[in-house]
């Protein structure tokens, strides 16, 4: 799950954000950082009371691309999907101003789960194994719903793998 915190963050200036801007996340905060998910650093907060929440952000320095590591993609597309039946997690903030953290951020519930590394899945028994699929069926479903009824949010007539970086 998460452990010791490898990019460290400046928890003073983001403790005084949320007491500013999201009250209801109780400092002084807990901080430590989990081990996938790197493209973007994930972090796990536990507030004061006990309340856990996940914090993404960029990753530090110079982006290699410009539209890679978009945050606030992210937490846009999140938080739109928050209003359908794709089941996503609750987004509380997203922040924008580099002089919290260095960086956009944004902060949405943290839900316990199991996270699969190995495609393969092991530890999953023939008879949960079936419900994986369900899950899939039920994302696609959705996903295409959502993509039908939301056509506003297109930003590009390119089909995905259209392009070829050189």
């Amino acid at each position: 799950m998460a452990g010791a915190v490898r990019q460290p963050i400046d928890l003073p200036s983001l403790e005084r954000y949320l007491k500013q801007h999201v009250p209801a996340i109780k400092t002084p905060l807990d901080l430590k950082q989990f081990g996938f998910g790197q493209s973007n650093p994930t972090y796990l907060l536990t507030a004061a009371d006990g309340q856990k929440h996940v914090l993404r952000k960029k990753p530090p320095g110079k982006l290699l691309s410009k539209t890679a590591h978009r945050v606030e993609r992210e937490y846009q597309i999140i938080h739109a999907l928050e209003q359908t039946d794709v089941p996503v997690p609750r987004t509380v903030c997203l922040c924008e101003d580099n002089d919290v953290i260095g960086t956009a951020f944004y902060i949405m519930e943290f839900l316990d789960g199991r996270l699969f590394t190995d495609p393969a899945m092991p530890g999953v028994t023939p008879r949960i194994e079936p419900n994986y699929g369900k899950m899939q069926r039920a994302l696609l479903l959705n996903s295409t719903a959502w993509t039908r009824s939301h056509s506003g949010w297109k930003t590009s007539d390119e089909p995905l793998g259209s392009t070829t970086v050189k």
